[in-house]
């Protein structure tokens, strides 16, 4: 599924490396099947799980609130974890 057609058809939904500071989501997925992906459910990024964006100054890396941890993030490993922020919203 390409990337524009992804955010054009669920507007609630975007990657993490995309919420701003202070944006809160839930993880539902992660994008392909890679190695880094058992690595970042085995640190609590689980789909179900709350996040927030506690930095994010739009270079270098990321600073996500997930289980009550501050956990620095890569950008690429952040772009292959697939958020809802709905919830955020209300």
């Amino acid at each position: 599924m390409s990337r524009t057609r992804f955010h054009r058809h669920h507007r609630h939904r975007k990657t993490l490396s995309e919420l701003l500071q202070g944006e809160h989501a839930t993880i539902l997925g992660f994008l392909g099947r890679c190695p880094v992906n058992k690595r970042l459910a085995s640190i609590g990024f689980t789909p179900g799980a709350v996040v927030g964006m506690a930095r994010n100054f739009g270079s270098g890396p990321l600073i996500i609130s997930v289980r009550g941890t501050n956990v620095a993030l890569g950008r690429g490993e952040a772009a292959k974890i697939i958020v809802d922020t709905s919830a955020d919203e209300k």
